[in-house]
């Protein structure tokens, strides 16, 4: 049987028809043709123009427009392909045809479509069969899976890239052959491929099925990210040199290994080795093993965990363990560093069971939780009379009831793939009790969580959380945290498209140890700011971002700068938090853009702070790489602490 198909790729958004595949002929000489409807490209119509949506844009209906426009864009077409050519001959004039050609990213200036939206006009439909498509890193496109990497760079770059087995892709699938399409289902598993450390976006394409009349075949449709960077960072005093493999062998795997160097404290040069897996046996199980001896530590540590995903399962669970012969911290990610280092054995498991059935479908989900920690130091230099640093036993339950959705946009932490915005809500309460040498401390905890997409004003999320040991004298190591991040939806101004970024957020400690405190230094309080002697126990803060995202596309790079100010507030006591000084900072950024790499925004930022400790510096340049954000999820997790930090 053969089967021949013309495609014309257009992006001009004109009134246009929308296409409908109609095969011509008997069984041995089959034509694939195209049978068009005049419509409005409105994504409102997304349901009805799915029919032809098969292997190009499961996102975005293709806009055919009419005969004389068509021919017109074909000419212009012709025109440019012949431009490419001649200007592929020499160094100078293809990157200067690449500067000033703009082939934007698709954005939507609103965040209103549900990621299910698309499947729902296959709702309860068979799967017939299943199949994969895999993109290279570089060149090649969601939009349109023909394209493939036209300059020198990307065409090697692309050959150094592991393609990922078909067989590894099926096992992080929730569907299989067989199934009915569950609209919400679909949309769950795009995001969990989508959120893989070594995709960098991914389609899921239904189409209606030729072998079987009634069923559909579903294509999954990947676009891999390039798994290999370096990370380098110096200072006058260490350095750190890291190669990481983010999709070793192809199988999904990360590896991370790098060099610590010091040039006053030992051992002068030490290694640090990660190697992770997601997915280890299909029911998306992810194994950790970490090695780390350096000047900052010598431990190793081994976890294994498997999380609540919106479908598919009804437990969820983890263990870590961790053996620390050198570090300054009391545990991991700790955010207090110690003067002097200690030592210690440290168990972590949990456990968690889903209370109703696990159907997607469910207005709200509830879960009950175990955890049980077990910690003890084996070297301990400091005098402590409190308990701060103490061998105990801690059992913890909690109960969660959340409500979660998803919605889909671009163009917010990312530029140019599709972002997987989770909103709803997250209740969970914490009870447990703490045994040590020092008492036994009963604790509690609570926290809600809510986010909302704003129709035509954007996405806002709060939350508002407390916990605390009970003590005889009322809350000791308590935390008060009350939080809110919002971001606009996209407005232009003249040519530009912007979108704009607000986060505020109170802490409070209640009754901490007095070794401990907070900050406000960078991600803390204000970016780039650094100071060893501002420090607290309450803290507000405000955080104001304005995004420029700019037309240019130089070779899969894209460009944006930005605004911004911080202020900070900072005490010892909540009643005094705006008495002392407030310090803030001010500045731009341009960012450097490129999904396809792991680090995939190098940011380069100048921030001018109007007041400073003695001896720091009004100016701070700054230069960094940052791997792909996450939005918080509404799904459930490992009880915890609220993090003083």
């Amino acid at each position: 049987m053969l089967i021949t198909c013309t495609l014309l790729r257009i992006t001009t958004p004109l009134q246009a028809s929308i296409c409908v595949p109609r095969q011509v002929g008997d069984n041995h000489n089959m034509i694939q043709t195209w049978e068009c409807s005049v419509t409005k490209d409105d994504t409102s119509k997304i349901n009805l123009s799915n029919n032809y949506l098969q292997i190009l844009s499961p996102r975005y209906p293709y806009s055919v427009p009419d005969t004389s426009v068509q021919k017109a864009i074909i000419k212009t077409h012709r025109r440019m392909n012949n431009l490419q050519e001649i200007a592929d001959k020499y160094f100078i004039t293809r990157n200067l045809l690449h500067f000033l050609t703009d082939t934007p990213a698709e954005s939507k200036p609103k965040v209103g479509i549900t990621s299910e939206s698309y499947y729902e006009a296959y709702s309860g439909k068979r799967i017939a069969s299943l199949r994969f498509k895999r993109l290279d890193p570089f060149g090649t496109s969601l939009e349109d899976t023909t394209l493939t990497a036209l300059s020198w760079i990307g065409r090697n770059a692309n050959r150094l890239h592991m393609n990922t087995p078909r067989g590894i892709l099926r096992k992080h699938l929730l569907f299989r052959e067989g199934d009915n399409i569950n609209p919400l289902v679909m949309a769950e598993n795009e995001k969990i491929l989508r959120d893989l450390p070594f995709i960098e976006d991914v389609s899921i394409v239904v189409n209606p099925s030729l072998a079987v009349p009634g069923d559909v075949e579903v294509i999954v449709i990947t676009k891999a990210l390039f798994e290999y960077a370096a990370n380098i960072s110096v200072s006058t005093t260490d350095s750190k040199f890291e190669i990481i493999n983010q999709n070793m062998f192809g199988l999904g795997h990360q590896f991370r290994v790098g060099v610590i160097t010091s040039t006053e404290e030992d051992p002068a040069i030490g290694p640090n080795i990660t190697y992770n897996i997601n997915n280890i046996d299909g029911h998306f199980t992810n194994f950790l093993l970490n090695y780390s001896n350096h000047f900052r530590e010598n431990r190793w540590n081994l976890g294994i965990e498997r999380n609540f995903i919106s479908s598919g399962n009804l437990f969820a669970g983890g263990l870590n363990i961790e053996n620390v012969f050198r570090s300054r911290r009391i545990s991991n990610n700790h955010p207090l560093e110690l003067d002097s280092t200690v030592s210690y054995f440290l168990s972590d498991a949990w456990l968690g069971i889903r209370l109703n059935k696990s159907n997607p479908r469910l207005e709200y989900r509830t879960a009950l939780y175990g955890r049980y920690l077990y910690q003890k130091f084996d070297s301990n230099p400091i005098v402590d009379n409190d308990g701060f640093l103490r061998d105990h036993h801690f059992a913890l339950a909690g109960l969660t009831l959340s409500k979660r959705n998803l919605f889909r946009n671009n163009m917010i932490y990312s530029f140019g793939i599709v972002e997987d915005i989770p909103f709803g809500h997250l209740f969970n309460i914490n009870l447990g009790v703490d045994h040590s040498s020092f008492g036994t401390w009963p604790y509690m905890g609570i926290s809600f969580t809510k986010a909302s997409i704003l129709k035509n004003k954007g996405y806002f999320s709060w939350k508002l959380a407390a916990d605390g040991f009970l003590h005889e004298n009322g809350i000791k190591q308590g935390t008060l945290l009350v939080k809110a991040n919002y971001f606009s939806d996209l407005f232009t101004i003249g040519r530009s498209t912007f979108r704009q970024f607000i986060n505020i957020e109170l802490m409070s400690g209640i009754n901490r140890f007095e070794q401990e405190y907070i900050t406000i230094n960078r991600r803390f309080g204000i970016r780039d700011f650094s100071s060893d002697i501002i420090r607290g126990t309450n803290r507000l803060k405000f955080n104001y971002e304005l995004v420029r995202f700019l037309k240019l596309n130089f070779y899969g790079f894209r460009f944006s700068n930005y605004y911004f100010t911080d202020f900070a507030f900072l005490s010892k006591s909540v009643h005094e938090l705006f008495s002392n000084d407030i310090y803030g900072g001010m500045g731009v950024g341009f960012r450097i853009h490129n999904e396809s790499l792991v680090f995939n925004i190098i940011d380069i930022r100048l921030t001018w702070f109007p007041i400073v400790p003695k001896g720091e510096h009004n100016f701070h340049l700054n230069t960094s790489g940052q791997p792909k954000n996450r939005f918080e999820d509404f799904l459930g997790q490992k009880p915890d602490f609220i993090r003083f930090q």
